[in-house]
């Protein structure tokens, strides 16, 4: 029997036309940051609320109900169930309805008021927190301080001395300041009929950097500021007249600025105050060995030198980077210690054993060249010897059509100081003169007080003095003095004003590196002394403090013919101890001979 079974059409089903069910999308979250400089008070991903709409209570306890979507409604929220900050001040304003978030109070930093900036996906917008919704997704970003500033060269001028201001934008991610582009940096004095508008002196549009150079008119206070922003935040610059003296053997008439006066005095007290417990300066060789080189030029205290050689002594051995031993020799022959001997270290002989028979070290740099001369021709070397003959030759050959070495003041400043021990070198330096007193500024100096220092060496070399509008670099140095001694003003980082103090008591004293150094005969290499090649040295290409004037080279293996020389070398000075030795191997052979012959007989 069969049996049929009829499923009605609407009973039957295929697989693949069954309904699926609804996906389960996964909540969205908001990327949450609130910070007040290197103090975070949260970070992290918080869920996205749902619909509807919270309480929240102002200063004065009245309650306002708002969008739970909103950013203030979102962090309110968040407040309720974390530890990790309070909303410690809301205030609300009638004429506006509007709520404005005034304090935030840290889990463990103090309540901040009146400056909160936030930020969304990279936007500040242009209402209030009360007023900005969220989609979901986001990145929140709250911080305390302002979104821009103004970065002056100088807040004190005198009149005809251009002020550079550059302006720049936070970034509230990493805590940091960059260039702010495509706004006009403006001077405002107040104006009396309304104290909200001051009135705007003179402007200018920024350059890639975000600078702007203003040439303020008369003398006087003002006020520098980013016009899109409203000049606020606000920077006060005082303006005054130039001070008149009569000059020098004149009674009457002919008058000229008076210069700022450099106190060394104050600055080597400063620098002597910055030494760290273990002997140090900032903490690295790198300050250790400039400010060493400058108290060198005074009558240094005993306990200071002697802490500074102890800490050197701990720090003793040849770095991977050419230009950091041909530095920690000028200050080894500064403190007047033996830098082919210094506790067992030998720091010249990776120096010239760097030279490939033309120049030192990197054949696409002259900086290495430069800093090797320096202190070699303090160590024994002359311009008789065939390695400073050549790299002399090399030097001269990287000098550009506009007298400088590689278009840097610094290094045209320090060629100068090794070419000017050099009778044939004449054209060079005059070019290379002309091209510095070319770059001098308005003020005085050159860009920079590491800079200025530098040229003002360079000129004691060359016997010269150079100035512009009646001011020259001692006086730029003068005016970038603080009140404590130390050069560059007291709110820069510590290492930053030992490494410009360092700099600038050199220049003040009038003394060039070659005549801070006590001079040393020069040391051949001894059978004993290991060859440092450049195997043994780690090669290190990338420049590790800014703005050092001195970019590390690479060094090159010694050629064939140098390790040749170093050879014949050793073999100079032990001429009678080969002599022995061969004299004893002789006997020894003719022993070992006779013993021989008398064993095979008895065999």
């Amino acid at each position: 029997m069969i049996i049929l079974i009829w499923l009605a059409p609407s009973a039957y089903v295929h697989a693949e036309d069954a309904p699926l069910p609804d996906p389960v999308l996964p909540s969205p979250t908001e990327n949450l940051l609130i910070r007040s400089g290197d103090t975070i008070l949260f970070d992290g991903a918080v869920s996205f609320p749902t619909a509807g709409s919270i309480d929240v209570v102002d200063s004065t306890g009245a309650t306002h109900t708002i969008p739970n979507n909103t950013v203030l409604g979102f962090l309110y929220a968040l407040d309720q169930t974390s530890d990790a900050f309070s909303l410690s001040d809301i205030e609300y304003y009638s004429s506006f309805d509007s709520l404005y978030l005034k304090c935030i109070k840290g889990q463990t930093s103090g309540e901040l008021c009146d400056n909160w900036q936030y930020v969304i996906d990279g936007t500040t917008p242009s209402v209030g927190m009360d007023a900005t919704t969220l989609a979901g997704g986001e990145t929140i970003g709250i911080y305390f301080g302002s979104p821009h500033q103004v970065v002056l060269s100088s807040t004190a001028l005198v009149q005809g001395e251009p002020l550079l201001a550059t302006a720049e934008t936070y970034n509230y991610l990493d805590n940091s300041w960059g260039p702010l582009e495509g706004v006009t940096i403006g001077a405002t004095v107040p104006n009396p009929d309304d104290l909200y508008n001051p009135t705007v002196v003179m402007s200018q549009a920024v350059d890639s950097t975000g600078t702007a150079s203003l040439l303020l008119p008369t003398p006087g206070t003002f006020t520098i500021g980013i016009a899109e922003d409203y000049y606020f935040p606000a920077y006060e610059v005082l303006v005054t007249i130039p001070e008149v003296v009569e000059k020098e053997g004149k009674s009457s008439g002919g008058s000229a600025p008076v210069q700022h006066i450099f106190d060394l005095e104050s600055a080597v007290t400063y620098l002597l105050s910055t030494q760290d417990s273990d002997g140090s300066f900032g903490d690295n060789s790198l300050y250790t060995d400039w400010a060493s080189i400058a108290l060198a030029t005074q009558k240094m205290p005993d306990d200071v030198r002697l802490k500074i050689l102890g800490y050197m002594e701990s720090h003793n051995s040849i770095d991977g980077m050419l230009t950091e031993n041909e530095r920690h020799t000028m200050a080894l022959l500064a403190l007047s210690q033996n830098p082919y001997a210094f506790h067992g270290t030998d720091y010249i002989t990776p120096i010239t054993q760097s030279f490939d028979g033309t120049q030192f070290g990197d054949a696409s740099l002259v900086n290495d060249d430069i800093f090797a001369l320096i202190p070699l021709l303090s160590a024994g070397y002359t311009l008789h010897d065939d390695i400073v003959v050549k790299d002399l030759q090399f030097i001269i050959s990287k000098q550009r059509d506009d007298g400088s070495w590689e278009g840097s003041i610094d290094l045209t400043a320090a060629a100068i100081q090794v070419l000017s021990k050099v009778p044939t070198a004449k054209d060079a330096l005059s070019a290379a003169e002309t091209f510095l007193q070319s770059a001098q500024q308005p003020d005085g100096g050159w860009n920079s007080v590491y800079t200025t220092s530098w040229v003002l060496q360079a000129e004691k070399a060359q016997k010269a003095a150079w100035e512009k509008n009646g001011k020259d670099g001692v006086a730029y140095l003068g005016m970038n003095q603080s009140k404590d001694g130390g050069v560059l003003k007291e709110t820069e980082s510590v290492q930053n004003r030992i490494w410009a103090t360092s700099y600038a008591i050199p220049a003040i004293t009038g003394k060039t590196w070659g005549e801070i150094f006590t001079p040393v005969p020069r040391q051949e290499l001894k059978e004993s002394t290991p060859i440092v090649t450049a195997e043994k040295i780690k090669i290190i290409t990338t420049q590790t403090i800014a703005p050092s004037p001195i970019e590390p080279p690479t060094i090159n293996t010694p050629t064939e013919t140098t390790q040749q020389n170093i050879l014949l070398a050793n073999v100079a000075t032990s001429g009678t101890t080969i002599k022995n030795n061969i004299l004893i191997g002789t006997v020894l052979v003719l022993v070992i001979a006779l013993i021989f012959r008398f064993v095979k007989k008895e065999a």
